[in-house]
């Protein structure tokens, strides 16, 4: 009798979020890290026959900082060691496995008072799990995964010649404080009255710190922590102002070197004017050509779907935000 042929099968709950192709796929899971648990991080491993999986949470000290309050992200990874079965009975396996689970490790959380979200694709094994158990979905987006090579202006970009596209890095120094602030201007026009993201609609985090209070306090933190080579802005030569700008860095992930896009947006007196289409075109030549760029906006942003749409980003998928709040042993 001819043996079934052994495999090793790879999940990660959040693989947009990483720029993964696929959900599943063949892979090992790496080795435990020499200290799993600590301020910052959280690691815990349970096994069922094949199937190893890893509950990973990790304490977001940025959003931490800005919220007063502890964000921590989970997700998992799995890996399933065998032979012959194929990848939906491993997510069988897999759904099994964590609901039982994720009974024990809320039965005694291990990030005391925290407000805990994940990144998943709905329907899938952690997603159902999340939902059966007190997690509520707070927002829905679309990711975007480029690489850079592949991202352009758009065939109908028509460049104002009177506006000039650079970093800061071009900037003279003294002419920091003045930029920063027209940015923080184009922030309160653009995002004054709503927001695509959890930060502008999730009843928790908006009664801590409001929409925009949060995205001015982070463009603040990224102005202190950022290169100024990270912040593209189109100026208007004529006016000394900043018309619009995009801030990018680097992500570390799985797949190498990707970068995101942290925040863009044109002040309303300048669009139509091809402000959009320079910062791409510029961004397009500030990443490295080996790198890829992942984008994420709201499923209901239409106007950054379609900009994404005509400088040929190339969609990955759609993942929703579960969140559950942990307030001194009880939830809310």
């Amino acid at each position: 009798m001819r043996s079934k042929p052994s495999y090793h099968l790879y999940h990660r709950s959040d693989w947009p979020e990483v720029g993964r192709r696929a959900a599943c796929g063949e892979g090992l899971l790496s080795p435990l890290p020499l200290r799993p648990e600590s301020a910052a991080g959280w690691v815990r491993e349970t096994r069922s026959e094949h199937l190893t999986v890893r509950w990973l949470a990790t304490r977001n000290s940025f959003e931490s900082q800005l919220y007063g309050f502890p964000i921590w992200d989970l997700h998992i990874e799995a890996g399933c060691d065998g032979a012959g079965a194929p990848p939906v009975d491993f997510f069988l396996l897999l759904q099994e496995h964590i609901d039982l689970e994720l009974d024990r490790l809320l039965g005694a959380p291990p990030w005391g008072p925290a407000y805990v979200c994940s990144k998943v694709v709905a329907g899938e094994p952690l997603h159902h799990a999340l939902c059966r158990h007190g997690f509520e979905q707070i927002e829905q987006r679309r990711l975007y995964k480029t690489p850079a090579s592949q991202i352009s202006a758009g065939k109908t970009a028509a460049f104002d010649r009177a506006i000039r596209f650079t970093s800061l890095a071009g900037v003279a120094l003294d002419r920091y404080p003045r930029q920063h602030e027209q940015i923080l201007d184009i922030c309160r026009e653009a995002f004054g009255q709503k927001g695509y993201s959890r930060h502008f609609t999730d009843p928790f985090l908006v009664e801590r710190r409001p929409g925009l209070d949060y995205i001015l306090a982070a463009m603040r933190l990224n102005f202190e922590r950022l290169p100024p080579a990270g912040f593209l802005v189109a100026v208007d030569e004529g006016v000394d102002r900043v018309a619009g700008f995009s801030v990018f860095g680097e992500k570390p992930g799985l797949t190498g070197a990707t970068h995101t896009q942290l925040l863009s947006a044109v002040h309303g007196d300048f669009r139509g004017r091809g402000v959009y289409g320079g910062l791409t075109h510029l961004l397009g030549h500030s990443l490295p050509p080996e790198a890829a760029l992942l984008n994420v906006t709201h499923i209901d942003n239409r106007e950054m779907q379609s900009a994404y749409h005509k400088s040929g980003r190339i969609r990955l998928a759609d993942t929703v935000i579960m969140r559950r709040v942990f307030l001194s042993g009880k939830t809310g």
